[in-house]
């Protein structure tokens, strides 16, 4: 299982992209409590009937309704069966495993594999979130440029300690870039329709020059927060398969509806694109001016 960290769900781009992958693949985007709490600090993932009192109470309050109604959305995706969104919530007996393994790590992980920590490393929202991915056997995606964790070291200790907990071995944090080039790198077309499916305009019957006019603005926005080599090595295939009509007819018929029915309520819509789709082209602008009489000789 894929657990995402929160700057792979927090931003537009990367989120849907994220959402759109494992949607086609048949898989929910997954996250844990750890890394739920640092995206809406009101939900409460083993009480989700307090923390959404909570959202609600303060959107009413007018304490900072924006900020309020997008905790909510979370709120709700999590908690929607129908949902592409999920927490993977641990069993009595994983959030035991946690807890040790935080204890363990107290004395041979600070602050080697963990930066910036002040206070116990149990009150670490990273070092939680590693033990709870690795309690679960998942694989936690992370973004290479995190200040805050250092896989390499993570992974090692984890490697060394894992029959204490009869835990897998294999890296438990991995650079989603990195993860997503190889696979994309052997399935160079199925990028291509993921990245589509994506960012497809909500207008479904949309131009095939427009599906990849987005497309290729929201990779080139992606590319810029986080993921230079997945953007570029995306827009690549995107410039090599998406001319195919007949192709692009087939994505129009397979949409990801539970990624796109989720961006489609949340309460940031509107802002939720790269600006450079706000920017009106200019050979369209030429084509609907009218032709300047010229004045007879």
């Amino acid at each position: 299982m894929n657990i995402y960290d929160d700057n792979r769900l927090t931003r537009w781009g990367q989120r849907r992209l994220h959402s759109a992958f494992e949607e086609v693949g048949g898989s929910l985007t997954w996250t844990v409590p750890a890394i739920a709490r640092e995206i809406a600090p009101a939900v409460t993932p083993y009480d989700w009937d307090r923390g959404r009192r909570s959202i609600e109470g303060a959107i009413q309050a007018g304490d900072e309704p924006l900020r309020h109604r997008v905790q909510l959305w979370w709120h709700e995706q999590w908690t929607d069966p129908n949902s592409q969104y999920a927490v993977r919530l641990l069993e009595p007996d994983e959030r035991g495993v946690v807890e040790e393994m935080l204890i363990a790590m107290e004395g041979s992980m600070r602050p080697a594999g963990f930066l910036n920590v002040a206070g116990d490393l149990r009150d670490h929202p990273d070092a939680r979130a590693v033990c709870e991915t690795v309690a679960t056997r998942s694989t936690l995606f992370v973004t290479k440029d995190d200040a805050t964790i250092v896989p390499a070291v993570i992974n090692d200790w984890i490697e060394r300690n894992a029959a204490t907990w009869a835990i897998d071995s294999t890296p438990a944090v991995v650079d989603v870039e990195d993860a997503m080039l190889r696979w994309a790198k052997d399935q160079p077309r199925d990028l291509a329709e993921v990245v589509l499916l994506a960012y497809w305009p909500e207008d479904r019957d949309a131009s095939d020059a427009d599906v990849i006019k987005a497309a290729l603005a929201c990779l080139r926005s992606i590319g810029e927060g986080g993921t230079p080599r997945l953007a570029g090595f995306a827009i690549e295939q995107v410039n090599t398969f998406a001319y195919d009509t007949r192709w692009m007819q087939g994505l129009r018929e397979q949409p990801v509806t539970r990624t796109r029915e989720g961006e489609r309520r949340h309460p940031r819509r509107d802002e939720n694109h790269p600006a450079e789709l706000d920017i009106p082209d200019p050979g369209a602008t030429r084509a609907l001016r009218p032709a300047r009489l010229r004045r007879p000789p």
